[in-house]
């Protein structure tokens, strides 16, 4: 298997932003889980489900903005001159669609963890996610 050239050099930071990401997704979930259980936010055992004890919701939170935080991070980091850049296709307005959409879908995660929103209202939130992410990409270019 061949890597694109100069991709030895970006793995070591990309490496070390995933590290990042997952030690902080790892920090924040108990967090998460307390406020899930001060909320009463749980997973209740059904025929529907394999649990067999209520289960806090909400972990997505923690994974969304330890992603997004570790991506922030990464592009503080590595801004400059010397800086290891994404792909020239890669600009503003698409990093920016891209950050705002994953919040947007963690957000709706969140609301059908509190309220347990029916199929059809989840999927109008996804569309709306999708569609957001799209105008702040073609308002930005």
């Amino acid at each position: 298997m061949r890597f694109a050239a100069g991709a030895g050099e970006a793995l070591p930071v990309l490496l070390g932003t995933l590290l990042l990401g997952a030690a902080l997704s790892f920090a924040l979930t108990p967090l998460v889980r307390r406020l899930a259980h001060r909320l009463a936010i749980f997973d209740l055992p059904d025929l529907r489900r394999v649990n067999t004890s209520p289960v806090a919701r909400g972990g997505g939170i923690a994974v969304a903005f330890a992603s997004i935080a570790a991506t922030i991070g990464f592009l503080i980091v590595n801004g400059g001159e010397r800086g290891l850049h994404p792909p020239s296709t890669i600009g503003t307005p698409e990093l920016t669609a891209l950050l705002l959409g994953g919040a947007l879908a963690a957000l709706v995660g969140a609301l059908d963890d509190y309220w347990q929103l029916r199929a059809r209202w989840q999927l109008v939130g996804q569309l709306a996610v999708a569609g957001d992410s799209l105008y702040t990409y073609v308002l930005d270019a």
